[in-house]
């Protein structure tokens, strides 16, 4: 101690007389030793008007080093990180962390102190500015805190202001909102001085108001918090609550009218004005259903659009006026099978005017052209119509380019989806609202994985990829409008969606073509950059107009489509479907029934040899391995060849090097729970051996995941002469991705069938390559019905519950006493025609 504690409190005597009386008790309890009521004294001392200003940082300083700071072992942990919060409040966040280092390990041996103490340094890490830290700090403790057993009420409130602050910070006004409420359910209104309640309240009105998702307000009328808005500064927002709580326009135009200053000095609403009017419409809706008799919820779109205020073709989701966006492509390149969507043959060749000027450093402004450049890729004509894009309005096109790969069937995969509040197909931000929801953390922004596009998924159902999420500034045309020539690389076979919208022209959003490009004859796209070069922050919850196409690319060139022509193979769609096939074909296979065909079956391996080379995930091996299960029981093996390592060499032809799709050296731990699998680790070159064993066994089944020439060779030339009339042979990259031609399963295995004399035919071919009013609240999962697009009806059969107002339980009073009425009337009839029936 810097000096002896009765000269610490003279020090305070001398400059807050006033306090005098609660330094002398604190006098007491130190010569006392009563460290108990000592620290319950120094709470409320600290908590005196002299010590919450932030000047008093110094003064709060020294008193703890003079004087708080020589009791550290005498107090209670938790008590202990609640005075430190109290000296740490006035300080600059650095130095408050730099008070609450020494004591990680001391708060360790204390569960709810340590949780205390980590709170305060996630707030002090929130505000110097490490917002990264912070949150990793803070989820960590939000999952021990979860799973701790009666954690104190104290503690629960102080982690749930901090998280706010953190989402504040973030500008996560969704999260800030989940965080408040919180907060609000574990801190006793008493607990949060006077004075700051009318700004807690207020903030959390307006995050409540700003997240897209959040439409529950009959909670947030209930907090005991909302009256303090009542004659402060902040209490115009209770207008806006009020008219979101009811679910009523009149009100809402009336709060906007009433409040229009209010509103233009909040940046979150005032940015936020389309989000307000979209909600405000889901709301309005879910009112309207609601007045309605249960059985007779069926709502025409001009009804729905009259009260909620859209025009008629926003009713289903649709926003308005944007345009189109159509396929810039000859009639050649087009399958002609009138199949929705479009199915497109392959790319085609579209100028690449950037490649044209020389960019090497040092280039001079007058180096020659390089001449006509030309790269494969989709190309698309977006059009907005004059009411969305006025005369000389700068604007911001946000393009997206999705692709989607079934696992599964395409309708247990829209079924999946629509489950998991995915926004119907007709909505034209499908899937940049999922994919925006998927990066949350990251704002919006899409993050490339090691291929270079942004993936996600489900094993057994589908992997949806952005290959494009980029914008382009703009401005409408003279007379309003304008027209925009995109082109984007499709490296993939896959159902591709185009979304695009008009939104504010973000700085990372990038320049269209120049005005003299736009005047090249034939005219030239802009080339959308993929997801790995350019991604932007996502603004689809405030965009007002969007447009999409859906199209199926069945070849990823010409060279594919060639052979495809030549194969004369029907695509499958759904990659399990194939699969199954091909096992349930390789289980009727003479290698597989041999007594079927007068052969002799094998002793150990009555059904023949079942192979999988390239195991990897080991999702295939599962599939396989459980359809072998369902025919035969245990009585055959699957056997699976893998080093977990990745690739032993670069892939040809493509950017995927040695390494690529490595497990760590590590099998799947689900094959080894499966007793009809039977995994060889290690080199090709180290395990094929270990067919040795089986002698001329035939092989019914394999499946060659290998991806690169030499290890193709390797298998095949192994397996060549086991192979028999009917054996399956099943490829992961036998074709449709650039380069197949060249080199890997296909240059291998015409180059083995060659060698062996090995005949064989296709049997079918999985043609992609792996790797909003009424449909808004349907999403949040306000209202629950059909949506009939051709008789333009809504059938409402659920409304989500609502905390009732006075106008709602009249409503719910009538209908009661009309259902008691109708009871009535029916049991009177009862007694008349049947009285035996009843039993008093």
């Amino acid at each position: 101690m810097d000096m002896d504690p009765s000269q610490a409190l003279e020090a305070q005597r001398k400059a807050h007389p006033e306090l005098g009386e609660q330094v002398d008790k604190i006098q007491k309890f130190v010569d006392s030793k009563l460290y108990h009521q000592l620290t319950q004294s120094l709470l409320e001392y600290l908590v005196n008007p002299p010590f919450t200003s932030p000047s008093a940082a110094g003064e709060l300083k020294e008193f703890y080093e003079s004087f708080i700071r020589g009791f550290d072992s005498k107090f209670d942990k938790v008590r202990w990180v609640q005075i430190l919060s109290i000296i740490a409040k006035p300080q600059t966040p650095q130095v408050a962390l730099e008070l609450l280092a020494p004591y990680e390990e001391a708060m360790a041996s204390s569960r709810d102190a340590k949780f205390l103490w980590q709170t305060l340094k996630g707030e002090k890490l929130t505000l110097s500015g490490n917002t990264d830290a912070a949150k990793e700090l803070l989820d960590t403790l939000g999952a021990d805190i979860d799973a701790a057993y009666e954690v104190q009420a104290l503690i629960q409130s102080h982690f749930h202001k901090t998280k706010a602050l953190l989402w504040k910070t973030l500008s996560r006004p969704d999260e800030f909102y989940k965080s408040s409420i919180l907060y609000l359910a574990f801190t006793p209104l008493e607990a949060i001085p006077k004075e700051e309640r009318p700004r807690i309240a207020f903030e959390t009105v307006v995050s409540a108001l700003v997240a897209e998702e959040e439409f529950n307000f009959g909670e947030l009328t209930q907090q005991e918090i909302i009256p303090s808005l009542e004659g402060s500064q902040y209490a115009w927002i209770r207008d806006l609550l009020q008219a979101f709580s009811e679910g009523k326009f009149d009100l809402f135009d009336s709060a906007l009218a009433k409040n229009k200053a209010q509103m233009e000095a909040t940046p979150e609403l005032k940015s936020a004005e389309i989000i307000l009017r979209r909600k405000m419409c889901a709301l309005s809706l879910m009112e309207l259903a609601f007045r309605k008799p249960k059985k007779q919820r069926r709502l025409n779109f001009t009804e729905v659009a009259q009260h909620c205020r859209v025009a008629a073709n926003e009713a289903d989701g649709d926003p308005r006026g944007f345009g189109k966006v159509s396929l810039l492509a000859e009639r050649r390149y087009l399958a002609d099978t009138g199949a929705t969507p479009l199915d497109v043959l392959h790319p085609w060749p579209i100028r690449d005017l950037p490649a044209e000027s020389p960019r090497e450093a040092g280039a001079s402004a007058g180096a020659p052209l390089r001449g006509l450049q030309l790269r494969d890729g989709l190309e698309f004509l977006v059009e907005a119509s004059p009411s969305a894009l006025p005369e000389a309005t700068q604007v911001g096109l946000f393009i997206g380019l999705f692709s989607a790969s079934h696992t599964n069937s395409e309708a247990k995969v829209e079924e999946w989806m629509v489950a998991g509040g995915t926004p119907p197909k007709h909505n034209p931000l499908r899937l940049w609202t999922m994919f925006t929801h998927q990066y949350t953390e990251h704002g919006g922004v899409v993050q490339p994985d090691e291929l270079g596009d942004s993936c996600f998924g489900e094993a057994w159902r589908a992997e949806f990829c952005a290959r494009v999420w980029t914008c382009l500034r703009s401005e409408g045309a003279p007379g309003g409008g304008r027209q925009w020539r995109i082109a984007v690389a499709a490296r993939f076979a896959a159902g591709y969606r185009v979304e695009v919208y008009l939104g504010p022209p973000l700085p990372a959003c990038r320049d269209y073509l120049s005005a003299e490009a736009q005047r090249i004859h034939p005219a030239v796209s802009w080339w959308a950059p993929p997801v790995a070069e350019h991604a932007v922050p996502s603004l689809s919850g405030m965009a007002s107009h969007a447009a999409f196409l859906q199209l199926r690319l069945l070849f990823v060139n010409r060279e594919n489509y060639w052979w495809g022509k030549e194969a004369e193979v029907l695509p499958s769609s759904c990659w399990l479907d194939l699969m199954q096939a091909s096992v349930n074909s390789a289980m009727d296979s003479p290698a597989a029934r041999p007594e079927r065909y007068g052969l002799r079956p094998a002793p150990l391996n009555p059904h023949g040899l079942w192979l999988e080379f390239g195991v990897g995930s080991g999702k295939t091996t599962a599939a396989i391995a459980m359809q072998m299960r369902a025919l035969v029981g245990q009585s055959a093996t699957l056997h699976g060849f893998d080093s977990f390592q990745g690739l032993p060499s670069d892939w040809d032809y493509t950017h995927l090097g040695a390494g690529t799709f490595s497990t760590g050296g590590q099998v799947p731990p689900h094959l080894l729970e499966m007793p009809n699998v039977r995994i060889h680790m290690g080199l090709f070159s180290e395990t094929l051996g270990d067919l040795d064993e089986f002698g001329t066994t035939p092989v019914a089944f394999a499946h060659i995941d290998v991806d690169i020439f030499p290890s193709a060779i390797e298998v095949l030339s192994r397996i060549a002469c086991q192979l028999m009339a009917g054996s399956v042979l099943v490829y992961d990259e036998l074709v449709n991705y650039v380069g197949f031609e060249l080199s890997g399963e296909y240059r291998a295995w015409e180059y083995v069938a060659s060698t062996y004399g090995i005949g064989w035919q296709y049997a079918g071919m999985y043609w992609q390559q792996v790797e909003h009013l009424v449909m808004k609240s349907m999403c949040a999962d306000l209202i629950r019905g059909q949506i009939d697009e051709v008789n333009q009806l809504v059938t409402v059969t659920w409304v989500k519950p609502r905390i009732l107002d006075p106008v709602r339980i009249d409503l719910m009073r009538e209908r009661m006493d009309a259902w008691a009425s109708q009871t009535g009337l029916l049991l009177e009839h009862l007694e008349q025609v049947t009285p035996e029936l009843l039993v008093s």
